[in-house]
């Protein structure tokens, strides 16, 4: 499924993390931490990432993920998963 528009989750407060997605040809993502938060868990970010980008059936967009350095997988999950169906359309923002 594509995006429709823009759309952004969370914060780069400690302990997690800004996401913000848009329209895109393919699956992309893009981090952005301090380097000793890529070099250890910067794979893990990236899969847990993707994970959440196919259980909810996207696989057109560009996915922006900013560290605010801590961030825990349940925080990026909940980010990704919330900024992508924003994007959809699927969540209003209030």
């Amino acid at each position: 499924m594509m995006l429709t528009t823009t759309a952004q989750a969370g914060s780069e407060k400690r302990s997690d993390v800004l996401v913000i997605v848009s329209p895109a040809d393919g699956l992309t993502v893009q981090l952005q931490a301090k380097p000793i938060i890529l070099w250890q868990f910067g794979q893990r970010i990236e899969s847990v990432v993707r994970q959440v980008a196919q259980e909810e059936d996207v696989d057109g967009a560009c996915i922006q993920v900013k560290d605010g350095g801590g961030a825990l997988d349940f925080a990026i999950r909940a980010r990704v998963r919330c900024a992508l169906r924003r994007a959809k359309g699927d969540v209003k923002d209030e």
